[in-house]
């Protein structure tokens, strides 16, 4: 995967550019918030009891769940490392959430923070559950004005895009730079 070049330039937003994160730090942080517990190990050992794996097999398993719970300490100290308002954009921008495909094609990896921006002027509740609901109701509206009325949808992708570009650009530096190669552990 390429790696990100963060330049003077590239780190200043412009009217219609819109950031899209890339190279090893995009690697790690979907990662980080979208498969590090799976690869550390199963929920439930129902599935790897119903699979012979040999001794050797097993060992391998062993070291890779090892190699991945290492990996996310890494990362979770990085993150524990910034602003919490860049850890929180990284973290609507890359946790999978449900919501209108439309909407998630159209606004890519801003759609987390777009959708957290526009439940924001409605005022956020404290009550986890609460807000999800918050969220996917707010998803539902931004897509319908996406296909009828683009503009506030346009307007917080904006907003979400310089944020976003500023939290990443702030994991990267976390990170050691754009060229640190991935965490052993991460596929």
């Amino acid at each position: 995967m390429p790696t990100t070049q963060i330049t003077p330039q590239s780190t200043q937003q412009t009217a219609t550019a819109i950031f899209v994160p890339t190279g090893n730090a995009d690697q790690e942080l979907e990662w980080f918030f979208t498969m590090a517990e799976s690869d550390m190990g199963d929920r439930s050992n129902y599935a790897s009891s119903m699979i012979h794996l040999t001794p050797a097999q097993q060992e391998d398993l062993l070291d890779m769940r090892a190699e991945a719970a290492h990996a996310q300490r890494i990362l979770l100290e990085r993150i524990r490392g910034m602003d919490h308002f860049d850890a929180g954009v990284l973290q609507a921008a890359y946790v999978a959430r449900p919501g209108p495909l439309a909407l998630r094609e159209e606004l890519g990896r801003l759609t987390g923070v777009v959708v957290r921006l526009a439940a924001a002027e409605a005022g956020l509740p404290e009550d986890r559950d609460a807000l999800e609901a918050l969220e996917l109701r707010t998803a539902e509206r931004l897509n319908a004005e996406l296909a009828h009325d683009p503009g506030t949808v346009r307007r917080l992708q904006r907003r979400a895009s310089a944020m976003l570009q500023r939290a990443f650009v702030a994991y990267v530096r976390e990170r050691g730079g754009p060229d640190a190669p991935l965490v052993r552990g991460i596929p």
